[in-house]
């Protein structure tokens, strides 16, 4: 549920950043992908956030009509995405793998980014 996205305020400039993890859920609806859509379009044009990995947790896809996957990614436009790595994980029914995958995904990037030294 992203109802509260339009409240969403804007990352100070004054704290660094090192990703974004955008949680969403009830992905099977067009209204709600289009919210979703939205607040992903706002976070990649931030100049604050510009480069850090980008992390989608997609949790529900067990919902009757909830988007999975490559589908997902398509509704999303994740394939337009060419200015930061970005991961999509999908998980539903109280199962953790995905979570898991992708943390562990966010994790290498992280640890990768610090060995390669300063921005």
């Amino acid at each position: 549920d992203i109802s509260g996205c339009a409240a969403l305020e804007r990352p100070s400039p004054d704290v660094p950043f090192d990703a974004v993890v955008l949680v969403v859920g009830g992905c099977n609806t067009q209204p709600g992908l289009d919210a979703v859509r939205g607040l992903l379009d706002r976070l990649l044009s931030d100049e604050v956030l510009a480069g850090c990995p980008l992390l989608i947790l997609a949790i529900g896809t067990e919902l009757p009509g909830a988007l999975q996957g490559e589908a997902l990614a398509n509704q999303l436009g994740l394939d337009s995405i060419w200015d930061r790595r970005w991961s999509l994980q999908t998980s539903g029914g109280g199962a953790p793998r995905g979570v898991r995958d992708g943390l562990g995904w966010l994790l290498h990037q992280l640890r990768a980014a610090e060995s390669a030294g300063p921005k």
